[in-house]
Formats: structure tokens, C-alpha cells, sequence
């Protein structure tokens, strides 16, 4: 059994470096073009469940990328809402004591100011990554999820403990993301990336 996990093609607010998580924003005509790339060099596999975030930017990839599939709307994978950050850059927050105090690798559990807690973030993530991991590997069948960064990074980062891999790390550029490999009990037993880079 296969799980891919697809991060939305790039919007404007991933080209202007804008914390952008429960804003609806919508994939721009650089991200289209890259997942016209990407999906011309075979970068994509098929599957038969397809899963997404209630926001824009994934119906619009899925779209893209697989054409009119039926897919699953998962409010549980949408992006870690940002509150005050929200499409605000680093350099024009750094002013903000809470921003500062939020960014602190001390706080790793903290709130964000006016949005989501860290830990809060993770638990809703994985819980249902789990129940759709679970339900994909008793079925016997290969899904694709398309999310967001922070939800990839999340589940990579939760389920391979790497030392050497920070959180961040774990974010794929827009199109691309990983393929994991679970066996009959839906264990994720390795992973592989699905990147131009390769």
C-alpha cells in the first residue's frame, strides 16, 4: 500500500513568503505551470481514494494534476491557521514581541498569536491521519492526500524520527511531497520523495 502526500502547487502568498495557512488562497499561474511540469515528467502516481483540504489551492491541484477524480474533503488536513500572521512576512513580524516569543525554539507547544496552538495543530493532523491510514491499509488500497506544508511536514516529522531532519526540513516544494510505503498492517515502514530533485 502507497500513501502520497502532495503539497498544493505554489500561490502567490509561497512566492511572496507570506505565512499563509487557513487564508483561502488559490494557486498561481507559476504554481500551475509547475505542476504542468511536474505531472509531464510522470512525477505523479494514481490511486483510488483521493483526499483533500477544504481549501482552495488543494481542489485546484487535484484538479490539475488528476483531472475530475472524486475526492474527500478532510477539514483535519488543512493548514496550521497563523491568526495575526497571517499573510505577513518574517522580516515585517519580527517588530512583534509574541511573534518573537512564538518563533523561540523554547516554546515548541506555544499558541500562535490570534491562531493555532503547535501541539493542538499536530494532535488534529495525526488523529485523523491515522484513521485514514488505517482505513487505506484494510482496504487494501493506494491514496493520494493533497495538503499543505506544515501538514506533511507534521506527518513526516512525526513518523520518522531523524535527528538530523528538522521540521522544516520535512516541507516539499509546491507539487511535490512523498511517497510512503506501509505493509499489510499499515505500518509506514520507508518513505521516498516525489521531486524533480531526485
Amino acid at each position: 500500500m502507497k500513501i502520497y502526500l502532495i503539497r498544493h502547487g505554489k500561490t502567490y502568498a509561497n512566492e511572496r513568503g507570506l505565512y499563509c495557512g487557513s487564508t483561502d488562497s488559490f494557486v498561481s499561474p507559476l504554481g500551475f505551470y509547475e505542476l504542468e511540469t511536474r505531472k509531464n515528467a510522470g512525477l505523479y502516481s494514481t490511486a483510488e481514494k483521493y483526499f483533500v483540504s477544504p481549501l482552495l489551492r488543494t481542489h485546484q491541484t487535484a484538479k490539475k494534476i488528476f483531472g475530475n477524480v472524486d475526492v474527500i474533503v478532510v477539514p483535519e488536513f488543512a493548514e496550521f491557521d497563523f491568526g495575526l500572521l497571517e499573510m505577513k512576512s518574517h522580516d515585517e513580524l519580527l517588530k512583534m514581541e509574541e511573534y518573537r516569543e512564538w518563533i523561540d525554539p523554547g516554546n515548541i507547544g506555544a499558541t500562535c498569536p490570534g491562531g493555532e496552538n503547535n501541539n493542538g495543530f499536530n494532535k488534529r493532523v495525526m488523529n485523523k491521519f491515522e484513521v485514514v491510514k488505517d482505513e487505506a491499509a484494510f482496504s487494501g488500497y493506494d491514496i493520494v492526500i493533497l495538503c499543505h506544508g506544515g501538514v506533511i511536514a507534521t506527518i513526516m516529522d512525526t513518523c520518522f524520527l531523524e535527528p538530523d531532519i528538522h521540521f522544516y526540513k520535512w516541507l516539499p516544494k509546491g507539487g511535490e511531497g512523498y511517497a510512503l510505503s506501509c505493509d499489510s498492517s499499515g505500518k509506514i515502514v520507508e518513505y521516498s520523495n516525489i521531486s524533480l530533485d531526485k
